[in-house]
């Protein structure tokens, strides 16, 4: 292997901070609009094994019980750094529709059955910035569903996300110069 200057190497280690701070940012707060959504199947698995575990997070609300839902959490001292959404319903599509509910920073859809406690939550988290399924989403998530549905069942979706592989707890943060250099020269070899 042909020596590199320290030149080089610092160019490297440059450039691999600005990919580790995109990236960390793009998780840690959920501004990943860019990014592909590849963790979503292996999220809603998860999710759907917790409704099976705790059905009564699944039972569906009326419409006039959702919006209350959403309001109780959107003035909740949990909720005051985040945008309160505009609440719209679906248009009624009939009994194939297979979509409880879609969300943005500004507003949440639901279908016109109403939604279950824990669709909701889900959506809140997605309206706090969180647009993917990623790991800043379930940090995030975790959080709502430990304060507004138990901590038990918190844990147990913390657990189910676990068991297929997604992680959920916050990127470490760069490596050092000479961390990152040893790594890089042992790897170059």
């Amino acid at each position: 292997m042909a020596t590199i200057s320290e030149h080089e190497l610092k160019t490297k280690y440059w450039q691999y901070q600005v990919r580790h701070r995109n990236k960390m940012k793009a998780h840690n707060e959920g501004s990943a609009y860019h990014m592909k959504d590849s963790e979503k199947n292996k999220t809603y698995q998860c999710e759907w094994a917790l409704e099976k575990l705790y059905p009564e997070i699944d039972k569906k609300m009326s419409k006039k019980e959702t919006e209350q839902y959403v309001k109780r959490i959107c003035k909740s001292k949990f909720w005051s750094d985040y945008h309160t959404p505009h609440i719209e319903w679906m248009k009624d599509m009939g009994a194939g529709r297979r979509q409880n509910a879609n969300a943005t920073k500004e507003r949440i859809r639901f279908s016109p059955s109403g939604a279950s406690k824990y669709v909701v939550l889900h959506e809140l988290a997605h309206v706090a910035g969180y647009m993917n399924h990623g790991r800043g989403f379930r940090i995030f998530l975790l959080k709502l569903v430990s304060r507004f549905l138990g901590r038990e069942v918190s844990k147990d979706l913390k657990r189910l996300f676990k068991e297929k592989g997604l992680k959920t707890s916050k990127m470490r943060a760069a490596m050092d110069y000479e961390t990152w250099k040893e790594r890089y020269l042992r790897y170059a070899r």
